[in-house]
Formats: C-alpha cells, structure tokens, sequence
C-alpha cells in the first residue's frame, strides 16, 4: 500500500490536491458457443478491449446499474446475473473530463458475471466494438491489467456454476 500513497503524492504534486472518487458496475458477461467459453468485450475509444460498464445512477442498486450498462453499452437483451466476482479499484488522471474534470480519480467497478446470447450491437458514441472473444484468446487482446484478473474469477466462477 507504500506505493500507492507515494504514487498519490507523486500525481497530486503535479496536478493539485483534487481528488474525486467513483463508483461503477459491470459485467464480465459469457456464453459457450459451439462448446467453447465466449466472454463479450467492447473496444473503447482508444483501442482497448475490456468488459462493459458504467456509473451508478441515483436509487440504482448495483445488480441494476451492471445489467443497464452492458445493455445500453452492447445491446444485449435477457441477461442474468449468476453472481458477483469481486471488485476492482484503480486511479486515473482526468483532464477536462466532462464527469470528472481535473484531477485524480479512484475508481472503483463491482463486477457480475452474467449470462448472455445474440449478437452486439455497440454503443457508438463511447465504444469503438462490441463481439463475443473466444475466453481463451480474451487475455491477450490489447487490454487494461485488471481484465487479465477479470477473466481468470470469469473463468473459475464459471466453473463453479458448470458443476
């Protein structure tokens, strides 16, 4: 934890004492696909592959606020929570961000893993694509560090529900 107290310091130092948190929700959604494990992944922006998620809106639990996002993120229909997989926190800097501003940002995303069918239709205005990824190849897309993590608690939750 040293390092991420230093690493704070090391930010603020540069961009001024702000620091704002947020909370989001996700799914880390799955299907098998002719036998084989399929996990759905968007592509942002800038060229990443990750898993759908978004903000927590007022009086929104977050099972609810995982489920609207990967459907408005991917149009995807009939989704169902199996379970939740954790959370995952990280900082970021924002520069002129419409939500955030300046500053630093700890985020935090609660996960679920969710099952889900059809074809994605992306969201074009945040996302670049939406398409399911074989679980396999998942990992070696260009991704953030926590997907890799992601997909392993994907991977042995599903397991666990297959028994």
């Amino acid at each position: 934890m040293i390092w991420i107290r230093y690493y704070s310091r090391k930010i603020r130092d540069k961009i001024g004492e702000t620091m704002l948190r947020h909370f989001s929700c996700g799914g880390v959604v799955y299907r098998f696909q002719k036998g084989k494990l399929e996990f759905l992944m968007v592509q942002n922006k800038s060229g990443r592959w990750t898993f759908p998620e978004g903000t927590i809106e007022l009086k929104e639990s977050r099972e609810q606020t995982a489920l609207r996002e990967v459907q408005e993120e991917t149009g995807l229909e009939n989704l169902k929570i199996d379970k939740s997989i954790g959370k995952s926190r990280y900082f970021f800097v924002a520069r002129g961000h419409q939500r955030h501003g300046n500053g630093l940002v700890h985020k935090t995303v609660w996960w679920y893993l969710m099952k889900g069918q059809g074809q994605p239709r992306h969201q074009r205005a945040e996302l670049a694509d939406a398409k399911w990824v074989d679980a396999d190849l998942a990992a070696q897309l260009k991704s953030y560090r926590n997907s890799t993590n992601l997909i392993k608690r994907a991977k042995a939750a599903i397991s666990e529900l297959e028994k």
